[in-house]
């Protein structure tokens, strides 16, 4: 690849990527907590790029235009799953009630007594 094509490919993807991360920006900004937001970013950028890192890994005959295809497809989906999670749930159409956090009845119920260390006792 000549040096005018490779400095042309790398400002395109350091555009795409900075377009990128600023849509997820405002996408984290309505996701609610920030613990919520990374977690779902991560999930949604990270997958897919495991899956390029273990191609290159695991199957030396791959070539560069399948996992470049492959990364930009496994993005989409994940882009699309994720993102049509969240406004399903702004939307109503799915929740996640929270679980009971109750033992009562539990055959394997064990209540463990933990004793207060004495202090300034002599």
């Amino acid at each position: 690849m000549s040096d005018s094509r490779a400095t042309t490919v790398s400002k395109f993807l350091s555009a795409f990527y900075g377009v990128l991360a600023f849509v997820f920006v405002l996408v984290a900004q309505q996701l609610g907590g920030i613990l919520q937001a990374a977690l779902s970013i991560l999930g949604m950028t990270g997958g897919p790029l495991l899956g390029v890192f273990t191609l290159g890994m695991l199957f030396p005959w791959s070539n560069a235009g399948g996992a470049t295809l492959g990364l930009i497809l496994s993005q989409s989906f994940m882009l699309w799953l994720g993102l049509g999670t969240h406004f399903a749930k702004l939307g109503g159409h799915i929740s996640f009630p929270p679980l009971p956090f109750r033992a009562d009845g539990c055959p394997s119920n064990v209540t463990l007594t933990i004793p207060e260390p004495k202090v300034g006792t002599e």
